[in-house]
């Protein structure tokens, strides 16, 4: 249950499964509002794992200069024009400035414990005392085989269809292959395990990086909103 991630499709496949054409043509689902509301306005934002930007443009147009970082020069290659652009391996990144604001979107922080940790820290490298981080998480009950396997049927928005298969969890860790169709005929498909991080797991995770949880930005509890414990690193 813990493959090498893998994905299949046409145009460029990243090193994680990941189909830059097919992120490239998702929409927004109004993450950049949600980020608005929680932090200073003209924020300066730190995006980790920016992909091809679908947040990103977002964020620009609501007035948040953005720095964003991914490992991958294909997905950097779709990012918006605006925006200021880093290849680095997350974990390893270590910019010689802070941001008002971090964010790991993409469920970013379902990875081992030692991987999130990582991004944490990263995060926590390049926040000042009164920076803000955001994060989105996969919620606990993705781990349950039995919870997933109810969205596993195909179901179609926007002109995408996905469907779940191959599906293994213990109800900590979940294993899934991910397939997704559009209308015009492309279909990709991406294979990943990721780590359902209770709301104490991802707290004594924060706690390992010097970060402490705020408070939950939205009702279902995906979106979590997290400072520096201490002062500046």
């Amino acid at each position: 249950m813990t493959g090498k991630p893998a994905g299949t499709g046409p145009g460029a496949i990243t090193d994680d499964g990941c189909s830059v054409d097919f992120y490239a043509l998702l929409p927004p689902r109004g993450e950049a509002e949600l980020i608005h509301a929680a932090v200073p306005e003209g924020a300066g934002v730190l995006e980790l794992g920016c992909g091809t930007g679908r947040i990103t443009g977002g964020l620009l147009a609501l007035g948040h200069p953005v720095t964003g970082v991914d490992f991958s020069t294909d997905m950097l290659a779709r990012m918006p024009a605006d925006a200021r652009m880093v290849h680095a391996d997350i974990a390893l990144l270590r910019l010689d400035e802070r941001f008002d604001v971090v964010t790991l979107t993409s469920n970013m922080v379902n990875r081992d414990p030692s991987q999130t940790v990582a991004f944490l820290r990263t995060a926590r490298a390049h926040m000042a005392e009164h920076s803000l981080l955001v994060i989105e998480r996969l919620q606990p009950r993705w781990a349950d085989p039995e919870f997933v396997a109810g969205y596993a049927a195909p179901r179609t928005r926007d002109g995408l269809t996905q469907s779940l298969h191959d599906i293994e969890g213990d109800g900590t860790v979940i294993s899934m292959t991910m397939r997704y169709q559009y209308d015009d005929g492309r279909v990709w498909t991406q294979s990943a395990t990721m780590h359902a991080h209770s709301d104490d797991a991802l707290s004594s995770l924060l706690a390992q990086a010097d970060l402490r949880p705020v408070r939950w930005l939205d009702d279902e509890h995906d979106w979590l909103l997290a400072a520096a414990t201490t002062a500046d690193a």
